[in-house]
């Protein structure tokens, strides 16, 4: 059975480079986002776990030209975004947070335990965010099968009792 934990998270800046269409060419929008972030006078190489992936869309089940994935690193509050990159926040909360080893290949079973077995479970509500993917690695680091990747849903603030 899958473990998910609920995590207070802190609020994030981030510098977003907003993938839209062909989810085959996720990796080329990754490479715009790292040559960005190579060229600013800063050190913004992503501690583990502060890369981002918001997945809006399945891509099983979406159309190519509408499928939108959010390709994301935390930032300072004094970096300056441009160009492509936007800023968004990841808001603070709780998060329901699962953790999936190995290839994001079949990543979306995590993605879809969460939601359809998880979730009915717990009594949470969904805030208002897709699933988050939290990269703790990256395929030029290490072996497909040492891949570690979060899976995160932001829940609804509880009501005090």
């Amino acid at each position: 059975k899958m473990n998910v934990v609920i995590k207070d998270m802190k609020a994030r800046r981030l510098a977003v480079l907003e993938h839209r269409g062909d989810p085959g060419k996720v990796g080329d929008s990754v490479n715009k986002l790292i040559n960005w972030a190579k060229a600013q006078p800063m050190d913004l190489k992503p501690k583990p776990g502060e890369a981002f992936g918001f997945a809006y869309d399945d891509p099983k089940t979406t159309e190519t030209s509408e499928f939108r994935f959010d390709l994301a690193i935390t930032v300072p509050e004094h970096a300056n975004l441009g160009g492509e990159i936007v800023e968004k926040r990841l808001p603070a909360g709780r998060y329901a947070v699962a953790v999936h080893k190995g290839s994001r290949d079949n990543i979306g079973d995590v993605v879809y335990s969460l939601y359809r077995d998880w979730l009915p479970e717990s009594g949470e509500e969904l805030g208002d965010l897709p699933c988050i993917f939290s990269y703790y690695n990256f395929d030029h680091e290490v072996a497909e099968t040492e891949l570690v990747t979060e899976c995160w849903l932001l829940l609804k603030e509880s009501d005090p009792m």
